[in-house]
């Protein structure tokens, strides 16, 4: 099963969602496969310092990833598709309304309705962390939701 996060510029919060996913996954032995885009991303721009810097504090590297723009390509491939805001949500469903059901917002997905993950680019470190802290917690949700009604 395909996952793709989506934020606004793929330089903070789907990478660190793709990220973290993908690391806690991984200590899980999990099959879940994950990636990310940004609805105006400029392909090839690294992730934002802040970004780099929260996740290496979890143990975690961005230093390889690289920002994509979303694509019907990317929307295809995955099983599910989770962004950051409802703005990003809606962004997308209007753009491609044959995608609508596999569109949520991550919060929503969680189980937080109405619980947009706030774009802490500009912002200092602290900022950073807790983004990336409420990223972790709504991710660790949906890996639960997801094993839990997929039996995985």
């Amino acid at each position: 099963m395909d996952l793709l996060f989506v934020c606004t510029g793929n330089t903070c919060r789907s990478p660190m969602a793709e990220a973290i996913a993908h690391h806690l996954e991984m200590a899980d032995g999990g099959s879940l496969r994950f990636s990310s885009a940004g609805i105006a991303a400029r392909d090839g721009i690294p992730a934002s310092e802040g970004a780099i810097r929260a996740m290496e504090n979890m143990g975690i590297s961005l230093e390889h990833h690289r920002a994509r723009q979303l694509s019907a390509a990317h929307m295809a491939r995955a099983a599910l598709v989770l962004t950051m805001s409802e703005g990003h949500r809606d962004w997308i469903v209007s753009r491609f309304p044959h995608w609508a059901d596999k569109t949520r917002t991550l919060g929503e997905y969680a189980g937080a309705h109405g619980r947009d993950v706030p774009d802490p680019f500009g912002g200092d470190d602290e900022v950073y962390e807790q983004c990336a802290g409420e990223i972790r917690q709504l991710v660790e949700k949906i890996l639960l939701r997801i094993r839990e009604e997929n039996r995985l």
